[in-house]
Formats: structure tokens, sequence, C-alpha cells
């Protein structure tokens, strides 16, 4: 009887992984539509305002763009409005027990892990692990704020937590292999 429910739970473990992977897959095409409106509106700008961009810069831009498109679809706007109403401030509170509460605090900092390689390639200001942060802080703070206001996510202070670390594991990746 005991080895069902263990299996039950690896089960339900597994569906919950496989259902992060087809979330952000499911969000490739949204963002892949952002990085080309992205590229068309810096071509155009580069046209009308004579100014030029590396390419490398450019190529960042565009990624970072189509980065946040994916992270803004997968926290919110691949919800159903109005589904969730629920506020955790106890941070690693996730129901479930403690395997549940790894993965989503591992999957919280792994997708910020490219905002903290990204946005300091771009964003001249953020040479700072701190402005980094702070930047971060600000829109996993917004996107907590958003699924609180449209009730389609489960604000949690741990979410918030966990995305901080991704940052400082991607400003650390950018500052030791890409800067």
């Amino acid at each position: 009887m005991e080895i069902c429910y263990v299996n039950q739970i690896g089960d339900k473990l597994l569906i919950n992984i496989f259902q992060m992977f087809t979330t952000v897959i499911q969000a490739l095409p949204a963002g892949m539509l952002v990085a080309v409106i992205t590229f068309f509106i810096i071509a155009v700008l580069e046209k009308v305002k004579g100014i030029q961009i590396k390419r490398s810069k450019r190529r960042d831009v565009i990624i970072f763009a189509a980065y946040l498109m994916i992270l803004f679809d997968i926290t919110i706007f691949s919800r159903t409005i109005g589904s969730v109403n629920v506020i955790d401030l106890i941070p690693f509170n996730t129901p479930g027990g403690i395997r549940y509460i790894i993965l989503y605090a591992l999957a919280n900092a792994a997708i910020f892990i490219p905002f903290g390689i990204l946005a300091p390639k771009i964003i001249g200001v953020l040479q700072s692990s701190k402005k980094c942060l702070c930047l971060g802080f600000l829109v996993s703070l917004l996107i907590e704020l958003i699924q609180l206001l449209l009730k389609c996510g489960v604000v949690q202070t741990e979410d918030v937590i966990m995305n901080m670390f991704g940052i400082e594991i991607g400003y650390w990746i950018y500052r030791k292999w890409i800067k």
C-alpha cells in the first residue's frame, strides 16, 4: 500500500514537471513573435533615427524582449483570469510536501536566471548586482501584483525570494563568463 502511495506522489510530480515544460513550450511562439516585432522596431529606429546599434547589442535586446514575453506568458497570460485568489505570505509553504516545494522553488529560480544574464548586458546602469536585483525585484513584484489583481495565480513571497536567487545566479554567470 505504501509503495502505491509513493508511486502516486512520483507520478503527480512528473506530471507537474511535464506541465511546466509544456507551458514553456507553449509560450515560445509568443516570444518568437515579440522577437520579430522587436527586430523590425530596431531596424526602423536605425533607419529613421540614423542610429547604429552593434549587432551583438541588437541580438541581446531581441532575446531579452522575447524572454520577457515568455516570462509574462508563463506567469500571467497562460492562466485563467479569476481562477485563483490565494495569498501565501509564508515562504516555502507550498502544498504537497517537500518535493513540490523544491520543484517550484527551482522553477522560480530557473525562470529568472536569463534576467540576471541579459538585463546587465543591455541596460548599462545594471552593472552592479544590487541594481540588477532591484530591477528584477520590481519585475517579480509586478508579476505577483498582476496575479493578485487578475486572480490568476498564487501570490507567494517564496516566488519573489527564488526569483531573486535566480537573478543572482544569472548575474554571477554574466560576470563570470559573459562580461
